[in-house]
């Protein structure tokens, strides 16, 4: 949501798909609706606000998404052509420009489109990736889930445990979570996940999915059945992400089961991150150092998630933790519960409370991050300790007038002080910067954050990575500059 609101949708998207007040955002374990509670994770998955970002956690489909975007650049960028009923046969590039070759789905006609970049997020079973030489690493079809979409208004009047929007079911019936989409009060749809299906479970399902919804949630009730689809479980990354002039992101680049929540992240974490390289680049500030840079990034970052999310999978699913005499009541059945709660923390904690993942993102190995000799701290999935070091996201902080610093910071770059007007030091910064072209904005920073932050001066990127800090100006702005800006080949180590 950050990086959506550097890009201004962050309003448009939480309008299009409201958290409705009063929505329960908890992910619930338990014996069925009308069962026993046995875990509730409370703002799971950082829905309330927190000390670390001014932004809220969103829910919001692929396709609500899609649709805001579109309406956004529409709206503000006339330039921009949208080829609907176009697919892409092939890719092929030069020195100076790549071409694509595209075909009309309705009339069947071919052309050839001239660009100077292309970034193939074509999903998992990507064209690009292929016509690039790349290919996925890892393991893949790991395991089959069958996902039903449906309608069930009345479920959340006759369920006796306050549903969650995550609600897994501890049953020996079927192995099987529920979630909700816009909220189960306004009836959008409801998704029914039965793990780890085989072709036979998946063709009786198909032939009568509302069977199995009724087993999953423990008692008849009218219902609509929408969709019913299988999807694989993958541990996959692209082993290149970039081929002259054409790059990978998202699905196309890394696969990985949805446990966690992680995927529309990284794949938006994706673009950020290329998105102002390319744009420097085509404006003239940027080197080729910042193209060469984002599979460095990406590609580690990616690895780390795909590994998480699929030790989130293999953790424990919903039937799992079904154990004989969990329905008992009194205190035999109590002390089983209490068991399988303890149970259930230890192994699916990480996959729902993960801020050391989703905000402690480093590039502190990338070729446009200036080291400032400080050590190196293994991140935490869960914990998220706020850290200015190069290479890790800028810390979060409110100015006294309310302002979120990430609200201040340009598609350029940007150089953090701690005074009221930018000193000669940050003079020489701004002339040496016009010298090269490079756009550069002084930001001025209320000295009570200067420990947060770790230094005097910081240089920070558009997509709110520290590029460079230190206490002490630099000898020569020029060489930190050309550096953070892809202008020279490797980074000054102090």
């Amino acid at each position: 949501m950050e990086h959506l609101r550097r890009f201004g949708l962050a309003e448009d998207v939480a309008e299009a798909f409201p958290i409705m007040p009063g929505h329960n955002l908890d992910i619930v374990f338990a014996t069925g609706f009308s069962g026993y509670e046995l875990q509730r994770f409370r703002n799971a998955l950082g829905w309330a606000h927190t000390e670390f970002s001014a932004e809220m956690t969103q829910m919001v489909p692929q396709r609500t998404l899609q649709r805001v975007i579109r309406r956004k650049i529409e709206k503000r960028l006339p330039s921009v052509t949208f080829l609907d009923n176009t697919s892409v046969k092939h890719v092929s590039q030069h020195d100076e420009y790549a071409v694509l070759e595209v075909m009309d789905t309705v009339s069947g006609e071919v052309r050839e489109i001239e660009c100077a970049y292309v970034i193939g997020c074509d999903g998992g079973t990507s064209l690009v990736r292929k016509e690039i030489g790349s290919e996925l690493v890892g393991e893949g079809g790991l395991a089959s889930n069958t996902r039903i979409l449906f309608s069930a208004p009345s479920l959340y009047l006759k369920a006796t445990i306050p549903i969650g929007q995550q609600f897994w079911i501890a049953s020996d019936k079927v192995n099987a979570s529920f979630a909700w989409g816009r909220g189960y009060q306004d009836n959008d749809w409801i998704s029914m996940t039965i793990w780890k299906t085989n072709e036979d479970l998946e063709r009786k399902i198909r032939e009568n999915p509302e069977a199995y919804i009724t087993a999953g949630i423990g008692f008849e009730i009218p219902l609509e059945v929408i969709s019913v689809d299988v999807w694989k479980t993958h541990n996959l990354v692209a082993d290149r992400w970039r081929s002259g002039r054409v790059f990978l992101a998202g699905d196309a680049a890394h696969l990985h089961p949805p446990t966690g929540g992680l995927g529309l992240n990284t794949g938006i974490g994706d673009v950020a991150d290329l998105g102002w390289k390319i744009a420097a680049v085509v404006q003239g500030w940027g080197g080729t150092a910042l193209l060469d840079s984002y599979e460095a990034e990406r590609r580690s970052t990616a690895l780390r998630v795909v590994r998480q999310a699929n030790h989130n999978y293999k953790s424990g699913s919903p039937g799992d933790y079904y154990v004989p005499g969990i329905d008992l009541e009194g205190p035999e059945g109590d002390a089983i519960r209490a068991r399988i709660k303890n149970r259930i923390i230890a192994e699916k904690e990480d996959e729902f409370y993960s801020p050391g993942l989703v905000l402690g993102t480093s590039y502190e190995t990338s070729p446009i991050i200036v080291p400032d000799g400080t050590p190196f701290v293994p991140p935490s999935t869960i914990n998220y300790s706020p850290s200015a070091r190069p290479g890790n996201r800028l810390p979060h902080s409110v100015d006294h007038e309310g302002t979120p610093i990430f609200r201040k910071i340009t598609e350029g770059i940007n150089l953090l002080f701690f005074a009221e007007e930018p000193n000669a030091n940050v003079q020489r910064a701004l002339e040496a910067a016009g010298r090269s072209g490079i756009p550069l904005k002084a930001i001025s920073v209320e000295p009570r954050f200067a420990e947060l932050y770790g230094a005097a001066y910081l240089l920070v990127r558009p997509d709110h990575h520290v590029a460079w800090r230190a206490n002490e100006p630099p000898d020569a702005w020029h060489d930190i500059l050309a550096t953070v800006s892809g202008n020279l080949p490797a980074p000054i180590v102090p």
